[in-house]
């Protein structure tokens, strides 16, 4: 199955943008400060905090 995931990055958005999506993991949303998040599906949405965090997790499970 292949999947498609959209990064949605502020920069490109520009000042004034309505949308402020939150985090599907930690709830903040884009007005507290984060930049980028990935998209799913049915409006879920990772923020880069939250990505790097899954990261870590998963590189200790294979290390261990």
């Amino acid at each position: 199955m292949q999947r498609t995931l959209v990064v949605v990055s502020w920069e490109r958005s520009g000042p004034g943008s309505d949308f402020d999506p939150a985090c599907s993991f930690c709830e903040k949303k884009k007005s507290d400060g984060n930049r980028r998040f990935i998209a799913g599906p049915a409006g879920v949405f990772i923020c880069e905090d939250c990505v790097e965090l899954c990261a870590g997790v998963l590189e200790e499970e294979r290390e261990a």
